[in-house]
Order: structure tokens, then sequence, then C-alpha cells
């Protein structure tokens, strides 16, 4: 959600028809070295193990499979990456490999129908046009589904998704896993039997990994020290980034509660943290009229589950049918429910980050990157306390990045009833999981 406060309602945005233009590939491989380094600042993006990613399409090229690209998610521009790979990088790994690919491989994505809402004009034009398809997390979708499942089915390009369902903040934890992917994987190797086609399905796992560039520390001391300001703190005269990380975690958190009426204690910050997140949660639900959740509301799918119970309702509340037919008093009305949900929905975007918030994540000892990440999620944390989302997030460091796809996982159509088919979901979410933790431990090497 924008971060610029919203009091105005809006009428429902109607994106164009998801259908890629053929001269997009093109555009992004023309521009997209430009965007990738001026932007994102990325100084390199190499494919580690390049034969998986490059025969897992060419195998979709040929009509031998149908293919899903399964990546995570933990900095937030993994799609833009993840197509720059794919559209750039791997057909010259081809190459290199001496394989020549059919065509040029593209991806169609799946994104959350909030997408376009708070990614700006740029965003609403270009997803579309890519051939990328919206889908709702919290409520009944049954035409987007269906035109997902025909895409996995029939599409010209392999369907890309990220499992982990949002951005999750860490590159070196694999955290909760929406079964979604393996659904689709599963339907589209029973619907290929049904029809008697000889395609199998894959799902091709995919990391992203960042190597944070910064000679002598300068960039990371300078947003250490902002958030030190910001939150009242004296540096102290320690050099220590990691116990001026730890001091920072501690005060983010005992910001939070106090903001929430929270009792300080001498409770572990990971519980600490939780209460805080239970607090926003049961905030945002009050301002929005949403009835008490059913269920764990505090374990781990619930509180997410929350997350995009809130954002739908907000979201509804501020794009509206009908305005214009309403009175000057029912226009009024909708505006005021549209700032309304924009201040409830502040309290969500502190669980959206701190959810998956790990306080012992950059400890001493622990891999170097991890220590920019938490100071990154620091730095976000304070800004979401006061109103901001994931548009102010601070990027202030070069950066080279490693995509590195794991071996295909192969799904087979299930005999049987609901529960077959429940334990086939679980068990290729199992495979997908090890694939990730896998790929942790394979991230440095050559």
């Amino acid at each position: 959600m924008a971060s610029s406060p919203i009091t105005r309602a809006r009428p429902v945005l109607q994106l164009a028809e998801p259908r890629l233009r053929p001269w997009l590939p093109g555009l992004v491989r023309a521009a997209g070295g430009i965007y990738m380094r001026g932007v994102l600042k990325y100084d390199s993006i190499v494919l580690a193990h390049p034969e998986r990613f490059v025969d897992a399409f060419g195998r979709f090229m040929s009509g031998r499979t149908r293919l899903l690209v399964a990546f995570r998610h933990p900095y937030g521009d993994e799609p833009q990456t993840l197509a720059w790979a794919t559209v750039a990088l791997a057909g010259a790994a081809a190459g290199k490999a001496g394989t020549k690919l059919p065509e040029r491989p593209h991806v169609f994505f799946i994104h959350g129908y909030e997408v376009p809402l708070w990614g700006g004009p740029l965003v609403r034009w270009i997803l579309p046009r890519s051939g990328s398809v919206p889908i709702h997390h919290a409520k009944l979708d049954s035409a987007g589904l269906a035109r997902v499942r025909a895409l996995v089915l029939d599409g010209e390009h392999p369907v890309a998704l990220a499992p982990e369902g949002q951005t999750c903040y860490h590159s070196e934890i694999v955290d909760r896993l929406e079964k979604g992917v393996a659904r689709l994987a599963l339907w589209c190797a029973g619907d290929l039997a049904g029809r008697g086609r000889a395609e199998s399905v894959e799902i091709l796992p995919v990391s992203f990994f960042t190597t944070y560039l910064d000679p002598g520390g300068r960039k990371l001391a300078r947003l250490l020290s902002g958030l030190e300001r910001r939150l009242g703190l004296a540096e102290r005269g320690v050099s220590d980034p990691c116990a001026r990380v730890g001091a920072l975690t501690e005060a983010v958190i005992a910001a939070a509660e106090k903001f929430y009426d929270l009792p300080g204690s001498s409770a572990p910050l990971r519980a600490r943290l939780e209460l805080t997140l239970d607090a926003a949660l049961t905030e945002g639900e009050r301002m929005l009229g949403l009835p008490p959740p059913g269920g764990d509301p505090s374990g781990s799918n619930g509180r997410i589950e929350r997350v995009y119970r809130i954002r739908q309702r907000a979201w509804d509340a501020i794009y509206r049918d009908g305005l214009a037919g309403e009175t000057p008093l029912g226009r009024a009305l909708a505006d005021r429910r549209a700032g309304e949900a924009f201040y409830a929905s502040r309290h969500m975007e502190w669980v959206d980050l701190m959810y998956y918030f790990d306080p012992s994540y950059a400890a001493p000892g622990k891999p170097r990157d991890r220590l920019f990440e938490t100071a990154i999620n620091l730095a976000d944390a304070a800004s979401r306390l006061a109103c901001g989302n994931i548009s102010d997030r601070p990027d202030p460091f070069r950066k080279r990045c490693r995509v590195l796809a794991g071996e295909p996982i192969a799904v087979v159509p299930v005999r049987g009833g609901p529960a077959a088919g429940k334990a086939a979901a679980d068990g290729i979410m199992e495979k997908l999981r090890e694939s990730y933790e896998k790929s942790i431990l394979e991230k440095d090497e050559q």
C-alpha cells in the first residue's frame, strides 16, 4: 500500500487483459541491464548451476514438459531479477554449454492482485503486457484461478510464482511456504493425463542470494548512525556493527511496545516481538470492522492470513465500485472510509515485515550479508512504525546477485481421493523446502 496518506476513495482499477506483447522481451533485453544496474544497483547477476535452468527451459520449449518456476522472494525485487535472468542470461548460458534453445525464453508471472494497486502507473502498464496474471490471496477468485490453471496447462511460456506468497525479508531462512504451486502442478498433471497428453510436469526451484558491496563498511555505518539518531540512541563509541545492530533490534521492538501500550519485559526479544505482531493485527482488524479470526490467530499461518485479510479489506475500501453515482455525503463517507483503511493498513505493514524478523539472524559469527539484510530490515521497521511501507525501504548498497536453480521436482498425477491429493501436495512442498535449504548451503560454491 502507498505510504503517502490516502484521503480519497478511487474507482476500481481495470487492468488490460493479460497478454504478452511480442516486443516486450526484446525491450527487457535492451533496457533491462540499465534498470538492474541503475535502479536495483546490481553490479552483476550470475546464473549459478546454469545447466539446471537451461535444461528445464529446453525441455519445456521442446514440448516435453510443463514448467512452473518456484522462486524465493527474500528481497522484493526477485520478479525483475528473474525476468532479466531468463530473458538475458539463459540464452547466453545455453550457448556457452553448446545447447541451442528453440526460442528466446520468457516467463509468465503470477502476482498478488494488490501489486498493480501500490506499484504505480508503470507497473500497471507493464504487468499485463508481460502476460502476468493477478490472483487474490484472501477472497474467492475462481476466474483468476481458472486463468492461472489454463496458463500452466497451455501457456506458451513457463509460469513463475513465489511459494512464500510475498516478500519474506530473509534469504537464509526458509519460513512458511504456501501450497499453491503444488496444487497447480498436480492439477496440471491430472489435466494432462485426462487429455491423453504426453508432457510431464516439473517445478524448478530458484533462489536468490545478494552480496552487498561496501568497501570499508562506510555505507553500513551511515545507515546504522541514521537509524540510531531516529531512535534516540547514542553511538556510545561502539564501532562493532553486530553490537550496534543488536542494540537497534532492542530499540525498534521497544518502540513498537510503547506504541501499542505493551509493558516492556525481560522476555526474549522474539516473544516480545510476537506480542507487538498480535497487537498490530488486532488494531488493524478493529479499525476495519473485521470479526475476530478463527483457528489459531497467533500461529505461523494465522498471522499471515490476518495480514492478507486486512490488506484485502483495506484495498476494497479504497478502490470502490459506484463512486460516480454517490451523493456528496456518500462520496465524503467513502473518502473517510478510504482514509481509515489507509491508517488501518499501517498496522498490517508492521506485521508484513516483522513476522519474518529473527533477532538472532545477524548474531556474531553469522555470514556477513545477514548483517546488511538485518540493518535494512531494522531501518524499514522504523519507517513502518512511522506510516511507511516497502516502498520506503532503504537500499543504499551496490550489490551482486547469484540466481541459483535447484534440481527440478517431477510431479505425477495423483490417484485417489482428497487425502491422496493432500499427501502428494505435502510431499512436493517438502521437496521444495529441502531444495531451498540446500541452495543456502550451495550459495557460495563456484
